[in-house]
């Protein structure tokens, strides 16, 4: 319902969540996933059943805590493989597109669960908005994600004729880890290169061979001991690779001619020497990389709505991706 004239902006008012709601989100999901009352690592349950859990689960909470603004007009849109999103707010300027591919470890997440995060840098770039519901594990394996980013890039510039300098590609997590491996293969496929990127808590290093992954086991909030090393062993013996294939770790990738990246990522998350090995290589390609490192986030942080930093980083990328956009 449509409120009158000067109560209209209200139906784009949506409550920030307490502290204390996301705190508690945050230790259900670190809490018993993966360790015992003792400490020990409890093995990972990497089952369909055990899966499709989770993602109920992150979805539940995810729509709950941050959810599609009431002027959002979404489209589902086909691709060969898979679907994706075309996203519009008030603010969008016609044809400058965010090609946006949400976290989840491949194993979960959809539009719906990063549409809050989604709306804060639309806002923030004034863009428009291509989301890719990518295939994932256990259904799909590896390289499948990857296929699918480069349709979606394809159908921008080829199907929709958004010109690449109005394109900017972006993801959280392992979402960050996709927008990697599309920026790789965009320069192997000699595709026109898109005008910036920008990656939040990327996942891109599934050797876990970074010094955070020890030191910052116990001041990461959301990820206990073990969850990650499992989960890329898992991955990469589902995929038949190594672990260091540069489009599952981006970060052993290189990026001639790669455009402007922003990476974004946490002081205290395990990932933070994933964000920075992938600016050492990207910046060895002789591409322009800016990192940027908050003391005290979360992993991923840009998808908790109650986080008054996650408005504040959105309002960062958002006018970072603004700059770089034809």
């Amino acid at each position: 319902m449509r409120l009158p004239g000067p109560l209209d902006h209200l139906a784009r008012w949506r409550p920030v969540v307490p502290p204390f709601v996301v705190d508690r989100a945050l230790r259900r999901m670190r809490g018993g996933m993966v360790t015992n009352a003792d400490g020990s690592v409890r093995p990972l349950n990497f089952s369909e059943r055990a899966i499709d859990r989770t993602r109920v689960l992150m979805h539940r909470q995810q729509t709950l805590l941050d959810p599609s603004p009431r002027a959002m007009r979404r489209e589902r849109i086909a691709l060969p493989h898979c679907s994706a999103e075309w996203l519009t707010l008030p603010e969008s300027r016609k044809g400058h597109v965010l090609l946006y591919f949400h976290g989840g470890a491949y194993l979960r997440g959809s539009t719906d669960t990063h549409i809050g995060a989604l709306s804060r840098f639309m806002r923030a770039a004034r863009v428009e908005a291509c989301s890719v519901d990518y295939r994932m594990e256990p259904q799909h394996r590896f390289p499948a994600w990857v296929e699918d980013a480069v349709d979606a890039y394809r159908d921008l510039i080829e199907v929709r004729g958004i010109a690449p300098g109005r394109i900017a590609i972006a993801g959280d997590s392992a979402g960050g880890g996709v927008a990697m491996a599309l920026l790789q293969q965009i320069t192997a496929l000699e595709l026109p290169q898109p005008a910036c990127a920008a990656v939040i808590s990327p996942w891109d290093d599934l050797t876990c061979s970074g010094p955070s992954h020890a030191a910052n086991v116990d001041a990461d909030a959301m990820f206990g001991p073990g969850l990650i090393e499992h989960t890329a062993e898992w991955l990469a013996a589902q995929a038949g690779v190594e672990r260091d294939d540069p489009l599952l770790s981006p970060a052993f990738g290189t990026y001639p001619g790669s455009p402007p990246l922003r990476i974004d990522v946490s002081a205290v998350e395990i990932l933070r020497s994933d964000a920075e090995l992938l600016a050492d290589a990207y910046r060895a390609s002789g591409a322009h990389v800016t990192l940027v490192e908050h003391p005290t986030a979360p992993h991923a942080w840009t998808a908790i709505g109650g986080l008054s930093a996650a408005r504040q980083s959105a309002r960062e990328i958002g006018a970072f991706i603004d700059r770089h956009l034809a």
